[in-house]
């Protein structure tokens, strides 16, 4: 018997509605599927070692080859130029193709990409480099988004979410000490290199471990099944998602670039010890970004006034952070916020795992994303820019509470959003669509909720 079954289920109105779509793994346990999460959580892992190198190495890049301040913005802006691109393309990607197969290609592109960075010889290279390795990663976070939904039941996809997306936080942490400590100890150059093969490595493991994960189903008509596009687009809820998406990328990529830099040439830090002030706070947002996912389950309904009550956390912290007399207390102030700014990022992410249909989570989740990684593509030009002008740190504090509040206003209307047909209570209202868990599906089940042996291949 075949290892996989694919099931395509057609929606009850075929004029009306779009196609759902169920795609189930034959016997593929609960313990297989949190183990598939967990090597995907590795990526995210072994991607933010990669990520967040740059930013933390950006003193001795800049002094070997003679950058600016508004260049080096360049070369940190170029990862979320390429990034962005691809954002929306791959969820469109993971929808039509599987996550499994998006998944693999982003791992080995961007270690070859990482790997390339070590050999990169000007301030051109630098930033197609960089470009082409933003665009490898981007269509990561919305097919890891799709993997959730294809292996996770809903009551677990809160949890599973939080914990990948932590992964982020948790890789800043660790990725931005090793960095500091082999740029300390070899130079800037080996980190890439050694970032490169774990990947390598990584890509192989996760082929094996992923083998049950569901193939995409090949809709029977042209429109059917199709992503709706247009659709999503005409959503205020989507845009929405952007403008939240874009308050937390200014955070996350505005002064989470930048930090290092302010702890070395505002307050004196010497680079390791910069590396550890940036590895704080995104220890404490890796446990915090896990317990959102457990209370989202917990409490669903109410993520768009959590998400509020976070940025404005934020917005005060990052405020103390800047008036703040001593590093600690400054550090102190950082953690903080930076718990409070980065739990809105599960956040967003859950929202759409948990109101939208499964046929449409990669792209939601693309086009949301794409918001974080444009605030990634601005935010560190234009401060780098500011911070040549003005030899003062006080616009990156600055621009990120002005954005951060707009996204809170926004943030408090998102839950009165309506969906109308692309909104996860038409699937639920489906009665050939299944909402149990992958693992709790067997061949058998799966066939009989399509409809019988004979729709199952």
């Amino acid at each position: 018997m075949p290892q996989m079954k694919r099931v395509e289920t057609m929606s009850l109105n075929k004029a009306s509605r779009p196609v759902g779509r169920i795609v189930q793994a034959a016997g593929m346990s609960l313990r297989r599927s949190w183990l598939i999460i967990g090597v995907i959580f590795v990526q995210w892992l072994i991607g933010y070692f990669d990520k967040t190198a740059m930013s933390v190495i950006a003193v001795p890049v800049s002094k070997e080859f003679g950058f600016s301040p508004s260049q080096m913005g360049m070369v940190l802006s170029a990862f979320f130029l390429g990034f962005a691109a691809m954002t929306p393309v791959g969820g469109y990607l993971a929808d039509r193709y599987g996550a499994r197969r998006v998944l693999m290609a982003v791992i080995v592109l961007w270690s070859l990409f990482t790997g390339l960075t070590a050999v990169a010889f000007s301030l051109v290279s630098l930033i197609i480099v960089r470009a082409l390795f933003g665009a490898a990663e981007g269509s990561f976070p919305a097919a890891s988004s799709v993997a959730v939904a294809e292996v996770m039941p809903q009551s677990h996809r809160g949890k599973a979410k939080s914990l990948l997306v932590s992964g982020s936080s948790l890789g800043t942490a660790v990725g931005a000490y090793l960095v500091a400590l082999l740029a300390g100890g070899w130079g800037w150059r080996p980190g890439f290199i050694i970032f490169a093969v774990l990947g390598v490595l990584l890509s192989v493991v996760f082929w094996k471990v992923s083998k049950p994960m569901p193939l995409p189903v090949r809709p029977s008509h042209k429109a059917a099944g199709g992503v709706p596009m247009k659709s999503l687009l005409r959503r205020s809820f989507i845009w929405k998602l952007v403008a939240m998406q874009f308050g937390v990328g200014i955070f996350v990529w505005g002064m989470g670039q930048w930090m290092p830099t302010y702890w070395v040439q505002a307050k004196g830090l010497e680079l390791p010890s910069a590396g550890i002030a940036t590895a704080i706070p995104n220890l404490a947002a890796f446990v915090a970004m896990i317990g959102v996912g457990v209370l989202v389950d917990k409490w669903p309904g109410f993520e768009g006034k959590l998400i509020a009550g976070l940025m404005a956390v934020a917005i005060v912290f990052v405020y103390f952070t800047y008036i703040a007399e001593t590093v600690p207390l400054g550090i102190a102030f950082i953690s903080i916020a930076q718990v409070a700014a980065t739990s809105c990022a599960p956040l967003l992410s859950i929202i759409v795992l948990k109101r939208m249909r499964r046929s449409v989570t990669g792209t939601a989740t693309g086009i949301g994303n794409f918001g974080q990684q444009f605030a990634g593509v601005l935010a560190p030009t234009i401060m780098g820019f500011f911070i040549q002008a003005t030899g003062s740190y006080v616009a990156v504090f600055g621009i990120v509470m002005l954005v951060m509040a707009a996204a809170l206003v926004v943030a408090l209307t998102v839950d009165r959003s309506p969906l109308g047909n692309l909104g996860i209570a038409e699937d639920e209202a489906d009665p050939r669509i299944a909402t149990q868990s992958t693992a709790a599906l067997t061949a058998d089940e799966t066939a009989d909720i399509a409809g019988g042996p004979g729709n199952t291949r």
